[in-house]
């Protein structure tokens, strides 16, 4: 376990076109290790549990998707359940452009490469409005997305926790109801997040940070490790934006998910200095 803690701090000195097959199996070590102790067990995986289908669009990585398998055992199954108590079943596809969209921190990469695309993330503002406590929502992001109604429904807790959100001027404000602390989510650094329920099949789902992560390193490191034709032209002479956006998550994945490891473990957030 500690040397799968130690072997993160160096993925970003890994050179690029190797560091998400280096950064997938580094994950997968690190989120099982994690489970054990979590669990008091050894988890029983099989397999990946997901698998990539690659797009045509030899310039787009976004557009490759990946496909969850639904197999209880397999890791995406195994620890969608431990982080997120969320259900795998059957075959549903992410896209990549999807996944990316998920994670805040690549929230101002994500709208530059992809604007006609909407994202899964809102970023919330805590404040003070009238001597209580509150919390404000951009409209604007907001209506990147739809209608404000639409938007807030597909965030999970959201009608348990807060009163009828309010439109005031360029904000969606959302007040706590008595004796409700609203909900928790925050980036790593601190600053706080809603995420939007994606719609698969016809359900609502939500996969939690640490399995996004895997997701999208799984995805990249098949695409380097099986689909060279792809790969190294995206590496060597990338012209659509993709290759700043998969920089930063690279650089995002090596310090996120091992703090988001360690929330796990202590069962508190932890947050640290640059």
């Amino acid at each position: 376990m500690r040397q799968a803690f130690l072997f993160w701090r160096s993925l970003t000195d890994v050179p690029f076109d190797i560091s998400p097959i280096i950064g997938y199996y580094a994950a997968t070590a690190l989120l099982s290790g994690v489970t054990g102790l979590l669990s008091g067990t050894r988890p029983v995986i099989d397999g990946h549990g997901m698998s990539v289908l690659v797009s045509k669009n030899r310039r787009r990585l976004g557009q490759c998707k990946v496909t969850t398998s639904g197999q209880l055992t397999g890791g995406l199954a195994v620890f969608a359940k431990q982080f997120g108590q969320a259900t795998v079943t059957g075959r549903m596809g992410w896209s990549l452009s999807e996944l990316f969209g998920s994670i805040p921190e690549l929230l101002d990469e994500y709208r530059r490469c992809y604007p006609s695309e909407k994202p899964f993330v809102l970023f919330v503002e805590e404040t003070e409005r009238d001597g209580a406590a509150a919390e404000r929502v951009s409209l604007s992001d907001v209506h990147r997305i739809g209608e404000p109604h639409d938007v807030l429904s597909r965030v999970t807790g959201l009608s348990e926790e807060y009163l009828p959100f309010q439109q005031t001027g360029e904000y969606v404000v959302l007040r706590p109801k008595f004796g409700a602390s609203g909900l928790d989510d925050y980036t790593i650094t601190g600053q706080k997040v809603l995420f939007l329920r994606h719609h698969k099949e016809g359900r609502a789902v939500m996969f939690s940070q640490p399995v996004v992560y895997l997701m999208v390193l799984f995805a990249l490191s098949y695409l380097a490790r099986y689909h060279p034709e792809k790969w190294n032209p995206f590496v060597q002479s990338d012209e659509t934006g993709e290759r700043l956006l998969v920089e930063r998550f690279i650089r995002i994945a090596a310090r996120g998910l091992p703090n988001l490891m360690l929330n796990a473990l202590h069962h508190e957030r932890m947050e640290f200095g640059k």
